[in-house]
């Protein structure tokens, strides 16, 4: 329970994965950019190699000294997360699976990363709303087709009640829409990817600038040049760029 930060990146096997996350039952920080693979998720229910029954939603002791079991859904739902970043497909497969106990961090997670390794224009994430502390949102798009009529934009702040920053990442090629509040209480904020995603992760560990910072900075700038109408009534992010996470 000692480990807190955890990056298990794409070079990581699923085996591996499974294995670590089964031993690292204390981590709040957490990418996982694993690729579990195949046509089904293995977050799915019922996608076990045996076609054994879903495990429960929490490891056992009568598993947990012995091999992991092969859906690391369940050794996900364990975890108190605060932040967590995730392939999109994963992250919908387990919002879909069925399971008894309440996922740990559907109450915990304020930071979350949605990395897409399919091109989605209007992304959709079914049970996003099941976070109910969710205050910061990244969705690695890697367009720039976000704009404030964009319908898709509107479902998501909608579903998630604190959400108070959503940042679509774009190409570095790709032109950016400037911030935009949505519903008066969330800033979208497009932009670029990060020339290091790892680098982009690990910085708030070390207190560096990371794409909140930045889209705190974009936010300020768009206060500052008066952007932003009735901005007198609306809560408006970035003037404190110490986001405690």
């Amino acid at each position: 329970r000692t480990v807190k930060h955890l990056c298990l990146s794409i070079s990581v096997t699923a085996q591996k994965a499974i294995r670590i996350l089964s031993v690292c039952t204390g981590v709040v920080e957490l990418a996982l950019w694993v690729n579990f693979g195949g046509p089904r998720s293995l977050f799915a229910p019922g996608a076990e190699p045996n076609h054994n029954p879903t495990p429960p939603a929490f490891p056992s002791p009568a598993n947990s000294s012995s091999e992991p079991v092969a859906n690391p859904g369940v050794y996900l739902a364990a975890l108190a997360l605060r932040r967590l970043s995730i392939e999109h497909k994963h992250i919908v497969s387990f919002f879909a699976a069925p399971r008894s106990v309440r996922p740990a961090w559907y109450s915990t997670l304020t930071h979350l990363e949605v990395v897409f390794w399919e091109r989605v224009l209007a992304p959709d994430i079914p049970g996003i709303g099941e976070l109910t502390s969710l205050t910061h949102l990244s969705l690695g798009l890697r367009h720039a087709s976000v704009h404030e009529k964009s319908e898709w934009v509107e479902v998501i702040v909608k579903s998630c009640a604190k959400l108070e920053v959503l940042i679509p990442m774009a190409n570095e090629d790709d032109e950016l829409e400037e911030p935009f509040l949505v519903l008066e209480r969330c800033w979208v904020v497009p932009l670029h990817y990060p020339a290091s995603v790892i680098a982009n992760w690990e910085a708030s560990y070390w207190g560096l600038p990371d794409n909140y910072t930045r889209a705190y900075d974009e936010i300020r700038l768009k206060k500052e040049s008066g952007g932003v109408e009735g901005s007198s009534s609306v809560r408006v992010l970035g003037l404190d760029t110490t986001d405690p996470r």
